[in-house]
């Protein structure tokens, strides 16, 4: 059971501040923290799945003719959710409405808590075992389900486990979002990168790492070719003491830089010495 600040974040959808704030407060791997909190996830989408318009309304309706994608919106419509939590829940409703058959005796089960829940007809909790057990998908773990409830078949061998997921590195991907100006999309990053800080944390360490870029001394810029046309105008007015003249001459051959960048740039010809 979760602290019910942390349940009320995962029913807001906001499972990373979920786990971040369970791994802070009660300590453990964030794999533990992670673990309760998809379980606490579970439960709720279980939850709301069964109890979805069990009255034979539209969603049930739109359920029984075979039309998900109708059901998902409208669940949507309905309650506000996500696009994920509305699918979880209208699959969980489709397996509150099918028909579940008595277990046949004759079935091989290990498992002891698969068994036990396929004893009890609780269909629901046998499908999430068997996913837990074989890692398989919702689609799978209900048609391995029923047709062992149906005698049909015994749970197969474990498949090999599947290949790591590409693990999400911190860098350099944070350095080019604080590079681009964009500090919120890298706390964003940062926090699922390392889903155990808080957002605080999160946001005090991209703000160090900017003041650390920012102390680092910048690499010197390469010396343009000057562009045809400067001179031998801007030396002209320059010796004639034409400073104005000359920043409008500068501006005009550079029209991308303003008029302090082409005043700092005359001032620094007219500081080089003479031949």
């Amino acid at each position: 059971m979760l602290d019910p600040d942390i349940q009320a974040l995962v029913e807001m959808g906001d499972t990373i501040g979920a786990i971040g704030l369970q791994q802070q407060r009660h300590g453990g791997s964030v794999l533990a923290a992670r673990k309760a909190v998809e379980d606490a996830r579970w439960a709720l989408t279980q939850k709301r799945g069964a109890a979805l318009d069990a009255s034979g309304s539209e969603i049930d309706e739109l359920i029984r003719r075979g039309e998900k994608i109708e059901a998902i919106m409208r669940h949507r419509e309905v309650h506000g959710v996500s696009l994920q939590e509305a699918k979880e829940a209208v699959d969980a409703r489709a397996l509150a409405l099918a028909p579940a058959p008595a277990p046949a005796s004759g079935t091989l089960v290990v498992d002891p808590e698969l068994a036990a829940a396929l004893r009890s007809d609780q269909k629901i909790n046998a499908i999430k075992r068997y996913r837990e057990l074989y890692g398989v998908g919702l689609k799978d773990a209900k048609d391995a389900v029923e047709a062992i409830m149906a005698g049909t078949a015994a749970p197969p061998a474990p498949p090999a486990p599947p290949a790591p997921e590409p693990t999400l590195t911190l860098q350099p991907e944070l350095d080019r979002l604080i590079a681009a100006g964009q500090k919120i999309t890298a706390i964003k990053h940062f926090r699922t990168v390392r889903p155990e800080f808080g957002l605080k944390e999160a946001k005090e360490a991209v703000e160090a790492r900017i003041a650390e870029l920012a102390a680092a001394p910048a690499a010197p810029a390469p010396v343009a070719p000057e562009p045809a046309g400067l001179q031998p105008e801007l030396d002209r007015l320059i010796a004639a003491n034409q400073k104005i003249m000359a920043i409008k001459h500068y501006r005009t051959i550079y029209p991308g830089i303003g008029l302090k960048e082409a005043k700092d740039a005359v001032e620094a010809y007219m500081a080089k010495p003479r031949g």
